[in-house]
C-alpha cells in the first residue's frame, strides 16, 4: 500500500488557521458587552473579538458600578485594579480606555 500523506502536523495547521482567523477578523470586531447573574448580582464582561477585556458589576453596597480592567496597555494584569464609577458607560469606558492604553 502507498503512504499517501507525508507528516502531517495538525497542531501548527490549527495554529496558522487561528492566526489568521485573529488577523482577518480583529479590525472588524466592535466590542460587546454580555452578562451572567452571579453572587446575587450580575456581572458584565465587556469583549472585543474573542479577547476579554475586564468586568464591571454594581455594588449592592455602595450602588456604584465596579469596573475591573484584565488588561494594561494592551498587557495581561493578573490582579486588576477596581475603579468605581457613577455609570455603567464609564465603567465600560474604563476598560476599554485601559485595554486601548
Amino acid at each position: 500500500m502507498a503512504k499517501i500523506y507525508d507528516d502531517f502536523d495538525i497542531i501548527a495547521l490549527e495554529n496558522a488557521i487561528e492566526q489568521a482567523y485573529s488577523t482577518e477578523n480583529t479590525p472588524f470586531c466592535d466590542y460587546e458587552v454580555d452578562a451572567d447573574y452571579d453572587f446575587g448580582t450580575y456581572h458584565y464582561r465587556v469583549w472585543r473579538g474573542r479577547s476579554c477585556l475586564g468586568s464591571f458589576y454594581r455594588s449592592p453596597m455602595t450602588d456604584e458600578w465596579v469596573a475591573k480592567p484584565f488588561y494594561k496597555n494592551g498587557e495581561f494584569v493578573y490582579e486588576p485594579n477596581e475603579q468605581s464609577f457613577g455609570s455603567h458607560e464609564e465603567a465600560q469606558a474604563y476598560i476599554i480606555l485601559c485595554w486601548e492604553g
